[in-house]
């Protein structure tokens, strides 16, 4: 009984309660017991596993330890893939965070074929303006302009921008990504538009009353591209 998947489900949700209570270490154990569970009663290529995989993923980055997180990202991914197809839009995120996990250990080139490889199923499947589109696109074009692509990941950042924020003008992504704008701006030597979008997402982060020590960052972050402004002046 105690290896019934009815209780590998409990464990995986009391693993989800305990995760988003920040106890990172308890969560863990919880996930890796489940998924011990799982995988002896249903297989390890059922969607169920799947998920128990993406949120250990998950723990294991916010801990920092980020090549075992990539390895649940892609074991996840390797069984969405298997259950309902390489390019269904199921995998956009699955790919997306893979990329992201290759970029933060520096593997540029991986994250890139990920990152495009999420933007051709999401500009297949889902409606320009959709925040999950244009997040990926946004995504790859920070990553082109972050290998040197300065003017093509500029302006494919600033088309997404522009339909997600005709779309969903309200959602929390669109002063983030004014936010990244900006300092995209401001590292190429360009602080008066990237104090536009910076103060443009202050100002829309402050209705959202985010964390403090977030509305911090971008207020170092004016301050850093104004006095870049002036050395240039």
């Amino acid at each position: 009984m105690h290896d019934h998947p009815r209780v590998g489900l409990l464990l995986h949700l009391l693993a989800t309660v305990v995760k988003n209570q920040g106890r990172s270490d308890e969560a863990k154990a919880l996930y890796e017991e489940a998924l011990r569970i799982n995988v002896a009663a249903l297989g390890d290529m059922h969607p169920d596993i799947a998920q128990t995989h993406n949120n250990l993923a998950i723990v294991f980055h916010g801990e920092g330890d980020l090549q075992t997180a990539l390895e649940h990202f892609e074991k996840a991914a390797e069984i969405d893939s298997a259950v309902v197809g390489a390019d269904h839009p199921r995998n956009i995120n699955a790919y997306a965070n893979i990329a992201l996990t290759h970029s933060a250990l520096g593997h540029l080139d991986e994250a890139r074929d990920f990152l495009e490889r999420a933007d051709v199923i999401a500009t297949e499947h889902l409606p320009a303006g959709n925040e999950t589109r244009e997040r990926t696109r946004m995504s790859l074009a920070k990553l082109r302009f972050d290998q040197g692509d300065l003017r093509v990941g500029l302006q494919m950042y600033r088309e997404s921008l522009q339909s997600l924020e005709a779309s969903s003008p309200e959602s929390p992504a669109v002063p983030r990504a004014h936010q990244t704008l900006g300092n995209m701006l401001c590292e190429t030597g360009r602080p008066d538009q990237a104090l536009v979008e910076l103060r443009r997402a202050a100002a829309k982060l402050e209705r959202l009353q985010v964390d403090p020590d977030e509305m911090q960052r971008l207020r170092d972050e004016i301050a850093e591209c104004g006095r870049e402004k002036k050395r240039g002046s």
